[in-house]
């Protein structure tokens, strides 16, 4: 029997929790995971002797996990970077670096802007990418869908919880399609740089990235926020429509 959309909070919480990286005891998961798929797995970093994978920006960062129940083992990892400090956002790093900025792209990097970056996935739960959100005979592509959405719920959460405006993505054109196909408001600011493939940088304004949510999704999102209120210290900045992203271009 195929599981209900409308299920979607409570089929996710079944297998899974997620776990704000509070501690550092989480921290050091988080930054083994991403280990395993950027360094081990993908090579997109270098091997460390420590077999933690670990930057600058990540004492500007809220870390989330998600764990399979069952099994304890944790399957995915995120984190937010938060704008404002001393410190470039990650993504304006490598835009920089390939000359993809222009001087009035700065609202875009300023306090109340966080970026989504670090998420990583082990190969063995990824998969299935273009399937809906459930299917019964796509198993891979569930499990990937669960998870994918709960690390982006949950960044999104916290940036909402922590008052930011914009949410930055620096992902390939099919994270847009994804994301896109499941009612998230994004859109593209920059023009595409060559990072491990072909990405680009996305914007989601927190005054409307959940408008075109579907009832499940809406529902699973609630679900998260409600859980991470507690946990999350919030912010002290406030929403506004001012903060407009304009295209970056060379």
């Amino acid at each position: 029997m195929q599981p209900e959309k409308s299920n979607l909070a409570q089929l996710f919480r079944q297998i899974y929790s997620i776990r704000f990286a509070d501690t550092e005891a989480l921290r050091q998961s988080s930054f083994k995971l991403r280990h395993d798929v950027y360094c081990d797995e993908k090579g997109w970093e270098k091997i460390s002797d420590s077999g933690l994978e670990v930057d600058c920006h990540d004492l500007q960062a809220a870390h989330c996990l998600i764990q399979h129940r069952q099994t304890g083992e944790f399957v995915g990892t995120v984190r937010l970077v938060e704008g404002g400090h001393s410190k470039d956002l990650p993504c304006v790093t490598h835009l920089k670096q390939q000359g993809v900025l222009t001087a009035d792209s700065d609202q875009l990097f300023s306090a109340s802007t966080g970026e989504l970056s670090r998420l990583a996935i082990p190969a063995c739960y990824r998969g299935g990418l273009g399937q809906g959100i459930v299917s019964n005979d796509q198993p891979a592509g569930l499990n990937n869908l669960l998870i994918l959405a709960g690390l982006v719920l949950a960044s999104l959460a916290i940036a909402e919880l922590k008052y930011l405006e914009n949410v930055l993505i620096l992902g390939e054109t099919r994270v847009r399609r994804v994301l896109e196909r499941h009612g998230l408001a994004i859109e593209p600011v920059s023009e595409t740089i060559e990072l491990n493939g072909v990405r680009r940088l996305h914007c989601l304004k927190m005054n409307q990235f959940n408008a075109n949510f579907s009832p499940e999704i809406q529902g699973f999102y609630q679900w998260i926020k409600g859980y991470l209120e507690g946990i999350v210290p919030s912010g002290s900045c406030s929403f506004s429509t001012s903060s407009e992203p304009r295209l970056i271009r060379v």
